[in-house]
């Protein structure tokens, strides 16, 4: 019907001409009437008639087209009216003869120098929908040029040219040039506004509806959603006008309009949007129901975001194609916490998306890529995640783009995912501030800007940048502020007021913090929000520092109810058990249990995924906690059955290292059911004197007899008294060693052992852990005041008293390979150590490679500042001949032995053995340990390298190791050949070793005993790397011991070995003929072992 009202418009105004002309021109009259029927019929009934129609216009045409009838053509009918009508007849039968009539219609137009071009533009734009059927690109350029040289010429008509403006946008966008198509399309919507009051409710207004449509996402897809709404709010009013407030363009233009103020955070209009869409789709009959259902199902999401009422459609808008039914399955399995399915499912998305993405969906893309990067973060692949959205970041960089920008998106992605899930803060800095900057460049303050600025507050603030955190507060504030005006439902609002008091609680203003973080809860409707968990938290602190433990204790225990996120469970009840352990209340020991359940489930989980060098910081970071709140409830609750039990069954797992984490932790039941009737377990502990104190605490002992329903815990010294005694002495001190060891000398006797002994049978055979310093001590050789306490009791250390039951299924016999290293040339030239290490060409995994690189380098960049510290005292001629003499006792005896002296004694040597570990493996070599004060004085430039250290690298088993082959050259500066070691053996790199069927290894050198020391008191070191290697039993030395003494010790130690002694018999029995040869403990009683 449309169409039939614009015929019967056109007839109107030559209806007075045919009247004249009805005896000249009755044929040529009769056959339009005929064609004019014909055509109306066909428009709104049956379409075969317009093939009549056409004919009879035809015959009108070439009468017009004649120049002898020419003008008996004009006379008789508007000539304009037939070329619109056979134009829309051939564009829509796709007849050929469309381009013929073009180029008729430009040539009449020409001949009548008519300033008015409507006319014209009538007949072309038929044409434009004819082209595009055909696919024709070229064709539609060339109408769209032909026409706009036309309509610039003489008197312009801006919305005619303006809607030619539009065409050639169109033919730019099929040519993928985003940029002019754009241009053009600003442009179109420039002009038209000029006139666009003159054409509404006329066929044209149409085009304005579509330029405006489109120029309104042309904002959106460029970020500019402040130009998107000034826009959209220009053309309301005339699409209304137009078309009715109750019509599809109206309702459109609406649901449009709501997209817009909810991405600019305008809660109150989104709101009031939102109410009005919904009373016009109840009121309208305009739409089908189709239609209808459609808009409300979109409604639905922003009324769920506000909290209104709805009810969730079933139904999506979108058709369930293979990539919505990937996302659903991938959203089921995260539900389910099935992440390694989920995974699967987002990458086959991604594949199936990244094919179809340009920039209409860019934010879809921007949601896909989250949407996995979360799931890799939460299944602990941090780097895979990263690589994830870095790879995002670059499509869309090299994207031909309607928006430069567009990588915003991604940047802030990366700063949030450094940020709170790899908590690198300097990252997550780096990336959010030029995400804030490629926001503002892009003129998008949507909601998306507002969260970069709110985690970029957070990140501001945990680097101590307070005054930049305050101007983005301020910034932010002010932002929802206008957002949300007087609307109740503002709880973007709260959440600024309590990232102000986060930010105010890091300055110290304490009241003004607690006053916002109490406004920010108390008001917040979606307590789901991930920031409220950040607030309780916050607020729980400020109110345990005011000592209102049952307030904070509140607040951990919403957040403990609430979350089933791991590390904000974890925190949560970290809180509860600080709240509860002030208050004395045993209702915390259920609350620990939990804890230690949840680090051992997730530790298990870490191993599944992290590089091994960040894998092993995060052992040594979380355990250094988790004996810390174990030990520190235990001070609280010393004679508490349950809590000597937990405290014994997390020091067992804590002990055991890295490479057990997988395993089943043992418990203290374990330990006691493997113990004989005069046997005794003992696990040294350091105890906090206060709740988490790491520096004021005690040594105290738990102690386990087979006929124990629990561990005992008995409190010893403070530290300081014992430690005080050994520190800055052990290294050097010969005659303060003799003293510490002399048979009437009680002094470390009565701190740390004389307690025990009320619980202790002589002739026991003692298993013990020690602890801290007490690892620097040969517990068996000190006196008691009247004799050695050896001769009392049989001490047998060992690495963790879990180990008890395997280690008496072991029967050490020598028949495998020995591989004595000894002699070593430290000062090998570059050339020579390159060449040695060709002889190695191991097979080694991609990621150990990477990994050993990574520390390497790290150890250049620790000993880069100083080169002159000067770490050994050059060729060691006793280790030369310790190690010939081992080789040819071996060889006298028949054993199968390899034997790296000088240059041969390199770190490729000794890596090859990884997977084909010898029986024994001895190491006469200079050790490095950076753990007393005086060592910490001399080398104290390496001591802040390691601090400067990213913290996830930090591992302390970057503090002590070997020195190899050529490592003299690396410890002064020197750089070395890529593909080479660089002769400095960290226990890091000792630990990633696969050195399973290695029975002892003697660590035949100064320092091998010592290692780096937690706030726990547990250590890392050469021991300890070993052990993670799969190591049996190690013997070490606890301080630098003479050659000469060091030598004969070892020498009678692999005879006793050889004639078929275990490794302790046969050490202390060396160690009692040197001590007949040297009486002094100095040259004896040095060397200990452990298994």
């Amino acid at each position: 019907m449309k169409q039939l009202l614009i015929i019967l418009t056109f007839m109107m105004g030559c209806h007075s001409s045919f009247a004249q002309q009805v005896m000249t021109s009755n044929l040529l009259y009769q056959t339009m009437l005929a064609g004019f029927g014909q055509y109306a019929y066909a428009l709104d009934h049956n379409q075969d008639s317009i093939e009549d129609a056409k004919a009879n216009f035809e015959i009108y045409l070439k009468v017009l087209r004649n120049k002898e009838t020419k003008k008996l053509a004009e006379e008789t009918w508007d000539p304009w009216q037939v070329l619109y009508w056979l134009s829309g007849i051939y564009s829509k039968t796709l007849d050929t003869k469309e381009e013929d009539l073009i180029d008729f219609a430009f040539f009449y137009h020409s001949q009548h120098n008519n300033e008015d071009k409507t006319n014209l533009f009538y007949v072309v734009e038929p044409s434009f929908q004819y082209h595009e059927k055909f696919r024709d690109l070229n064709g539609y350029e060339q109408t769209a040029n032909r026409l706009e040289s036309v309509l610039s010429e003489g008197r312009t008509q801006p919305f005619l040219l303006g809607i030619c403006k539009y065409f050639k946008a169109t033919t730019y966008m099929g040519q993928k040039d985003i940029e002019n198509a754009y241009k053009f399309t600003e442009t179109a919507f420039e002009l038209i506004q000029k006139e666009e009051v003159a054409y509404r409710k006329t066929n044209l207004y149409q085009h304005y509806v579509s330029i405006c449509g489109d120029m309104v996402q042309a904002c959106i897809l460029k970020g500019n959603y402040d130009k998107a709404w000034k826009v959209i709010n220009q053309v309301e009013e005339g699409i209304k006008d137009s078309y009715t407030d109750k019509s599809n363009q109206y309702l459109a233009l609406l649901a449009t309009k709501i997209d817009i103020a909810w991405k600019m955070g305008k809660v109150s209009q989104t709101k009031g949007l939102v109410e009005q869409m919904e009373t016009l789709i109840a009121k309208s009959k305009l739409i089908d129901k189709q239609y209808a259902d459609f808009l409300s199902n979109g409604l639905n999401f922003y009324k769920q975001q506000l909290s209104l009422n709805s009810i969730a459609s079933s139904t999506t808008p979108s058709a369930q194609n293979l990539y919505n039914t990937l996302l659903q399955k991938a959203s089921q399995a995260v539900a389910s916490n099935h992440l390694e399915e989920a995974k699967v499912y987002f990458q086959q998305a991604l594949t199936e998306f990244e094919p179809t993405l340009d920039n209409a969906n860019i934010l879809q893309y921007y949601s896909l890529i989250s949407g996995y990067a979360s799931v890799l973060l939460a299944n602990y692949d941090g780097q895979e995640a990263i690589s994830l959205i870095e790879h995002a970041d670059s499509v869309i960089i090299h994207l031909n783009k309607l928006d430069p920008y567009a990588n915003r998106y991604f940047k802030q992605l990366l700063g949030t995912s450094y940020y709170y899930n790899l908590k690198e803060n300097m990252l997550a800095k780096k990336y959010l501030e030029e995400a804030k900057r490629l926001y503002e460049l892009a003129n998008d303050h949507s909601s998306n800007y507002n969260s970069c600025l709110l985690s970029l507050i957070e990140v501001e603030t945990a680097v101590g940048d307070f005054a930049y955190a305050k101007l983005l507060i301020n910034e932010l504030y002010k932002i929802a502020n206008e957002a949300y005006k007087d609307d109740q439902l503002s709880d973007q609002l709260y959440i600024v007021q309590g990232i102000l008091g986060m930010t105010n609680s890091k300055l110290g203003y304490k009241y003004e913090a607690k006053e916002q973080l109490e406004k920010a809860i108390n008001n917040v409707i979606d307590l789901s929000l991930p920031q409220m968990s950040m607030f309780r938290r916050m607020l729980a602190i400020l109110y345990m520092q005011d000592g209102s433990y049952d307030k904070a204790l509140e607040q951990f225990q919403k957040n403990y109810q609430i979350n089933n996120i791991y590390n904000e469970r974890l925190l949560a009840l970290r809180g509860i058990i600080y709240c509860l352990s002030t208050q004395h209340d045993s209702q915390v020991i259920p609350y620990l249990k939990e804890y230690n359940q949840n680090t051992v489930n997730n530790m298990g989980k870490m191993l599944q995924h992290s590089d091994k060098l960040d894998l092993q910081s995060y052992w040594e970071n979380t355990m250094e906690d988790c004996v810390v709140f174990n030990n520190s409830l235990l001070q609280i609750f010393p004679d508490n059955s349950d809590m000597t039990k937990l405290t014994y069954n997390n020091t067992l797992y804590a002990r055991l290292g890295l490479s057990e984490a997988t395993k089943t932790p043992k418990t203290w039941s374990d330990v006691a059911k493997s113990l004989q009737p005069n046997e005794v377990a003992i696990e040294f502990v350091l105890i906090p004197e206060a709740f988490f104190e790491k520096h004021q605490v005690r040594y105290g002992a738990l102690l386990l007899r087979n006929d124990y329903d629990a561990p005992l815990y008995i409190e010893l010294c403070k530290s300081e008294e014992m430690d005080s005694i050994i520190s800055n002495h052990i290294i050097t001190d010969k005659s303060f060693i003799n003293k510490l060891y002399d048979v009437k000398n009680p002094l470390i006797y009565d701190l740390v052992f004389k307690k025990l002994t009320k619980y202790l049978k002589l002739k026991d055979h003692i298993y013990y852990c020690p602890t801290n310093l007490m690892n620097l001590v040969n517990l068996g050789y000190l006196g008691d005041g009247k004799q050695r306490l050896s001769e009392k009791y049989d001490f047998h250390q060992v690495s963790s008293t879990a180990l008890i039951a395997s280690l008496k299924l072991k029967n050490f016999s020598c028949k495998g390979k020995a591989a004595i290293y000894g002699g070593v040339s430290y000062d090998e030239s570059m050339d020579e150590i390159a060449e040695e290490a060709k002889r190695y060409q191991m097979e080694k995994n991609e990621a150990n490679e990477i990994e050993n690189g990574e520390a390497n380098e790290m150890m250049k960049n620790l000993l880069a500042q100083d080169k002159s510290r000067g770490a050994m005292n050059g060729f060691l001629q006793g280790s030369m001949e310790e190690a010939m003499f081992i080789e040819n006792l071996f060889k006298q005896n028949g054993k199968d032995v390899d034997l790296y002296v000088g240059s041969q004694a390199n770190e490729e040597s000794l890596k090859a053995y990884s997977g084909k570990a010898p029986q024994i493996l001895h190491l006469s070599t200079h050790g490095f340990t950076f753990t007393t004060v005086n060592d910490q004085n001399e080398h104290r430039n390496i001591i802040e390298d390691i601090n400067l250290i990213e913290k996830k690298k930090s591992t302390a088993l970057l503090y002590s190791g070997l020195m190899m082959a050529g490592s003299d050259r690396t410890w002064n500066g020197e750089n070395v050949p890529q593909g080479v070691e660089d002769g400095i053996l960290t226990a890091y790199e000792l630990s990633q070793l696969n050195l399973k069927g290695c029975d002892l290894t003697v660590l035949s050198a100064c320092e091998t005993g010592l290692g780096h020391f937690d706030s726990t008191g547990n250590e890392a070191g050469l021991k300890q790397a070993l052990k993670q290697a799969g190591v049996g039993s190690i013997i070490f030395s606890l301080w630098q011991v003479p050659d000469v003494a060091s030598s004969m010790l070892m020498q009678n130690f692999y005879q006793f070995i050889l004639q078929g002694k275990q490794p302790r018999e046969a050490l202390q029995e060396a160690q009692a003929k040197v001590a007949k040869e040297f009486p002094e403990p100095y040259y004896w009683a040095g060397f200990s072992i452990i298994d």
